[in-house]
C-alpha cells in the first residue's frame, strides 16, 4: 500500500481524456473507458463512475449499423488519406469496444449499454469462421484470413465473448469462447511468444476461462502454450528470454516483448485476474436469472461486486 502512488494514479487517470474520434481500445475512448472501469472498481470514487457514461455515450453516438449489428470504424493503417476501417477484434474493434460497454453497464446500470454490448457479441459470433470445433475471426468484415491474435482474432474476441456469458448467463458466448479457447490451443507453434500478437496473450483466454468454469482442461492448455513459447527463445546474458514479434530480437514492451510474456507465466504460477482490464462478474452463471421487470446491470454496483443476479438473490 503506497497510498502515495495510488493518489498520484488516481489523478492520472482523472487526466485521461474520455472523448474524441478514436472509439477503439488501444488508442481512443473504450481504452479510456476501461481504466476509469478499473479504477472505480479499486477507488470507489463516483467520478470515475460519470466518466465511464460519458465515454460510453460517445461510443454509442459513433456506431453505424452493420449487416448484423452495429460497428465502428476506425482510422486505417494506410495513413490518413485512407478510407476508415472496421475491425472485429480487441485492440481496434467490436470485441474491446462491447467489452467497454459491458463494463459500463456495471457500472452505470444503463440498459442501453448492456444491450449494446449485447448485440456486439451477437454480432461477432455470426462472424466467426469455424473449423473443426475452433473458432477464428477475420480482421474485419472486409478480410479474409482468419486470426487467433488477441488484437484482431479469436483470443480477443474470446474476451467479450466470456464476459457476455459471465453477464447474462446466456450459454451462447459460452460455447463462442470455448470454440475461440480451440483455436488458441491449435495455433499455438505458429505464433511469436507475445501478448498482442502471440502465445501470451492468447494464453491468458485459457485462463480466463479456467478461472470463469473451472475447467481444469483449460488450464493444462495454458501449460502447453508455455512450451510454445520456450521453443522461440534466445541466450542472452546467460538468461533464456523469448524472442519479440520480430523473432529476432528480444524486447521489453508489454504487447510486443518480455513485459506480457512475464505477466501472463506469473499469472499462470500465481493465479491473479487478467491484467489491464476490471475484473469479471463473479457470480456462476449457470445459476443467473432475471428478476421480474430487471436486467442483471440495472442498478450500479458497489466496487466489487457481481454484475449477475443468482438464484439466492432473488426476494
Amino acid at each position: 500500500g503506497d497510498g502515495e502512488l495510488v493518489a498520484a494514479a488516481r489523478v492520472t487517470a482523472l487526466r485521461v481524456p474520455v472523448t474524441g474520434p478514436v472509439p477503439d481500445v488501444v488508442h481512443g475512448t473504450a481504452g479510456a473507458g476501461l481504466a476509469q472501469a478499473y479504477f472505480l472498481a479499486r477507488t470507489g470514487d463516483e467520478r470515475f463512475r460519470e466518466r465511464i457514461a460519458r465515454c460510453a455515450e460517445g461510443i454509442l453516438a459513433a456506431a453505424t449499423d452493420g449487416p448484423s449489428g452495429p460497428r465502428w470504424t476506425v482510422p486505417s493503417e494506410d495513413g490518413p488519406a485512407a478510407r476508415p476501417v472496421v475491425h472485429h477484434g480487441f485492440a481496434h474493434g467490436t470485441a474491446g469496444i462491447g467489452t467497454f460497454l459491458l463494463e459500463a453497464a456495471r457500472a452505470t446500470g444503463e440498459d442501453r449499454y448492456l444491450e449494446a454490448a449485447v448485440r456486439a457479441g451477437d454480432t461477432l459470433t455470426a462472424a466467426a469462421v469455424e473449423d473443426r470445433g475452433a473458432l477464428r475471426w477475420t480482421a474485419g468484415p472486409d478480410d479474409t484470413v482468419p486470426l487467433t491474435n488477441w488484437c484482431s482474432g479469436a483470443s480477443g474476441v474470446g474476451v467479450l465473448l466470456l464476459r457476455l456469458w459471465q453477464a447474462t448467463g446466456e450459454d451462447r458466448y459460452l460455447r463462442a469462447a470455448r470454440g475461440a479457447a480451440e483455436a488458441v490451443h491449435a495455433d499455438r507453434r505458429l505464433l511469436p511468444p507475445s501478448s498482442c500478437h502471440g502465445v501470451a496473450g492468447n494464453a491468458e483466454l485459457l485462463l480466463d476461462l479456467a478461472d470463469a468454469t473451472g475447467e481444469d482442461r483449460h488450464r493444462g492448455r495454458a501449460h502447453d502454450a508455455v512450451e510454445a513459447v520456450l521453443s522461440r527463445t534466445a541466450l542472452r546474458g546467460g538468461l533464456l528470454l523469448p524472442a519479440d514479434d520480430t523473432l529476432r530480437e528480444v524486447s521489453t514492451g508489454h504487447h510486443t516483448g518480455l513485459g506480457g510474456v512475464l505477466g501472463f507465466l506469473l499469472r499462470l504460477l500465481h493465479g491473479g485476474p487478467r491484467l489491464w482490464l476490471p475484473d469479471p462478474p463473479r457470480a456462476a452463471p449457470s445459476t443467473a436469472v432475471r428478476a421480474p421487470g430487471r436486467g442483471p446491470c440495472d442498478t450500479p454496483l458497489p466496487p466489487g461486486e457481481s454484475g449477475v443476479l443468482t438464484r439466492g438473490d432473488r426476494r
